[in-house]
């Protein structure tokens, strides 16, 4: 600690303000969060994700020449950096770039070997020449001074003071009880900047995660809890998106439409535009997965098929089927076939399996890997709404796909008028297929309610539908690039 008292102290040094979690959506949520000399506390329930972002958060400012000291209490660097590196962050690499260091610490029984601890990190901090520090975790520490006021006092003191003389920021990750829902930081609690609470929990058999942001000195913050997911690429938190960001549709990318009888009213589609189509649950029209492929096929746009209720392998056949099975003869079906293979990604998840908020972040996170430029969900009615979060989490997802430039295309049945309002809601285009019995040919025929905001609605009916099949197998039959 003596060692670290000589160093220049932050008095008369410009603030750096550059550091980083490491997690986009906390960077552009905690705007002004991590300043040179700020103390950041992690807290959370065993395995919430507090080590993956203390760990993401020491390895993106190591990348950009802020070094990097990681302190564990409890973990072996073998073990760490093994199932750090399954959440894809190799901290191992970098150690071998000199741009991160691993050090072991003794777990303590009372103050007299807190404070010879707190001289260790102090100590290799300064040696090293860190930036960040990380200690993983705080808690047996706080649990050895809890009963010495003095201890307390030099703790408190110690963490205050060791960001402003590093210049640099100070992670402490802290555990909370598996049974409880509050952390105990003491005084420490006082001196943080920020602190962040990472919580997980299960309703309905599934696991929902959460970040709730207890402190932020310096943001302007406006909401104070987001959904997040671990992933195979690591933390990812996904913020609501700014409606100023957000650019007006006319200026993202014209896709022309496969049909000249729904063309003609709606006009192309721009990406961004969100369409909703609802059909009854017992009778989906024909085609109308076609239509969205020969869409993404005519504009050799790359298309993200999400499905809620069938394996991909299986939904794949049925929108092959629709289309090529019927309408193009096998030995002219190349080029469609191609297309499919080349740039179109079929997804499945069974919303059973997670909860809405996992469901969310890990669409996000796979729109943001593959980047396509139109997206489909089919199934969607499956999604229910139960609360005004998860109304929420649904808005926050189309405004996404919009802030993307991503044309969406969501299907589902009309299982009940609320998920059709809330759908219709958050689309620039709604199709509604309603179902009739023709008298005069004793047969059971559909027609279109079609509208786009901004215009009156519309009825297409039966023969002009048919119309449209018409001319998307004639785009199959020929099977040419548009």
């Amino acid at each position: 600690m003596e060692e670290l008292q000589d160093q220049e102290t932050r008095t008369g040094v410009p603030e750096d303000s550059g550091f980083r979690f490491g997690v986009s959506g906390l960077d552009s949520l905690l705007v002004g969060g991590l300043r040179g000399g700020s103390l950041l506390v992690v807290a959370g329930h065993p395995g919430a994700g507090k080590t993956t972002l203390g760990a993401s958060l020491c390895a993106a400012n190591a990348l950009e020449g802020r070094r990097c000291i990681y302190f564990s209490v409890q973990e072996p660097r073998e073990k760490l950096y093994a199932n750090l590196k399954r959440v894809g962050l190799d901290l191992e690499g970098l150690e071998e770039r000199g741009l991160l260091r691993f050090v072991k610490l003794p777990l303590v029984s009372d103050g007299e070997a807190a404070r010879e601890v707190l001289d260790e990190i102090g100590s290799e901090a300064a040696e090293y020449g860190a930036r960040v520090v990380v200690v993983d975790s705080v808690t047996p520490i706080l649990k050895a001074v809890r009963d010495s006021v003095k201890s307390r006092s030099v703790l408190q003191e110690f963490f205050a003071t060791l960001p402003l003389m590093l210049n640099g920021i100070v992670v402490l990750l802290a555990e909370i009880p598996i049974i409880e829902e509050r952390v105990e930081l003491g005084d420490i609690e006082f001196v943080a900047d920020t602190i962040l609470l990472l919580t997980h929990r299960v309703e309905k058999n599934r696991l929902i995660r959460e970040i709730i942001i207890r402190k932020a000195r310096g943001s302007p913050l406006t909401i104070a809890k987001v959904p997040f997911a671990i992933t195979a690429k690591g933390l990812k938190v996904y913020t609501p998106p700014n409606l100023e960001t957000i650019p007006a549709l006319e200026e993202s990318k014209k896709y022309k439409l496969p049909c000249d009888v729904i063309a003609k009213y709606t006009g192309s589609l721009f990406g961004g535009t969100s369409v909703y189509i609802s059909y009854p649950p017992d009778a989906r029209p024909p085609r109308i997965l076609g239509f969205i492929l020969l869409t993404g096929f005519i504009n050799n746009a790359k298309l993200m098929v999400i499905t809620f209720r069938l394996p991909p392998s299986q939904i794949k056949r049925v929108i092959f089927n629709e289309l090529v099975g019927n309408a193009c003869p096998g030995s002219t079906i190349g080029e469609l076939e191609r297309y499919i293979k080349e740039k179109v990604e079929f997804l499945s998840y069974n919303p059973s399996a997670f909860s809405l908020e996992e469901l969310y972040s890990r669409i996000l996170f796979t729109v943001d890997k593959i980047r396509p430029d139109i997206v489909s969900f089919l199934g969607s009615d499956v999604l229910l709404f139960e609360d005004r979060s998860q109304y929420d989490l649904i808005m926050n997802l189309h405004l996404y796909f919009k802030l993307k430039g991503i044309l969406l295309f969501n299907l589902g049945a009309h299982a009940s008028d609320l998920e059709y309002n809330v759908y219709s809601r958050f689309a620039d285009v709604v199709a509604r297929y309603i179902y009739y019995r023709d008298p005069q040919e004793d047969r059971v025929r559909y027609k279109l309610y079609l509208w786009r905001v901004g215009l009156d609605p519309r009825i297409i009916p039966y023969k002009q539908l048919e119309k449209c099949n018409m001319e998307m197998a004639s785009i199959t039959n020929s099977c040419r690039s548009y």
